[in-house]
């Protein structure tokens, strides 16, 4: 009996044992396969691509604020090389003498012609792109500034003063321009009379078409 007893004493605790070591395995194995997981599931999120910032289109001009840019920066924006055709700024004398002011900018020419009001003495200068076409596809694109001269059909005649100061202060800020233009109203400018007046100051180069912004284009 004595005997019997010690087997079935050592027999519990190779069984205690087995039972211990089993329930360390299992713990193991759901500690290894939850790391996988967690490993796994880092190294999926780090993988996952983030989305970039779209660039800005082409036909969107950059927004700048009037009260703060100046001329010079406007007219600096509306020559760069992603400025779309038609950038256009429009500036206004000041109180201060030899001062000019940032009214507005935008694109597009039939835009510019609306902030032409006829109580105001304002200078505007517009990009237009002359581009050339060959075997149907664009060689080339040539920026030509258009500077307006604007005096509104209402302007008072002593006001009408400030647009000979305003003259120097413009072409101190305006460089390279290559047509200047007088207006009373917005509708004495039209594309016909400015490509015409670019052709005749571009010597013998003839571009395809010139390109006046916001889809307005004349073939030559």
């Amino acid at each position: 009996k004595k005997n019997y007893a010690k087997m079935q004493l050592k027999k519990a605790k190779k069984l205690s044992k087995a039972t211990a070591e089993k329930a360390v395995m299992d713990v193991n194995k759901q500690t290894t396969v939850s790391t996988v997981k967690d490993v796994d599931k880092q190294q999926t999120t780090a993988a996952t691509p983030v989305a970039a910032n779209k660039p800005p289109l082409s036909s969107e001009i950059k927004k700048v604020n009037t009260s703060t840019t100046s001329p010079a920066e406007a007219y600096g924006n509306l020559l760069s090389k992603d400025a779309p055709a038609g950038s256009w700024m429009v500036m206004e004398p000041t109180k201060k003498k030899s001062k000019l002011r940032v009214v507005e900018t935008g694109e597009g020419i039939e835009s510019m012609k609306q902030v032409l009001a006829p109580e105001k003495v304002l200078f505007a200068c517009i990009a237009v792109h002359g581009v050339d076409v060959r075997n149907d596809k664009i060689s080339s694109t040539r920026t030509k500034v258009v500077q307006v001269n604007f005096v509104g059909s209402k302007v008072p005649a002593m006001k009408r003063m400030m647009a000979l100061s305003g003259k120097t202060s413009v072409s101190k800020v305006c460089k390279g321009v290559a047509l200047v233009i007088e207006a009373t109203k917005p509708d004495e400018i039209s594309t016909k009379e400015l490509a015409n007046a670019l052709l005749a100051a571009g010597g013998a180069h003839k571009p395809s078409f010139y390109d006046f912004g916001s889809g307005n284009k004349l073939e030559i």
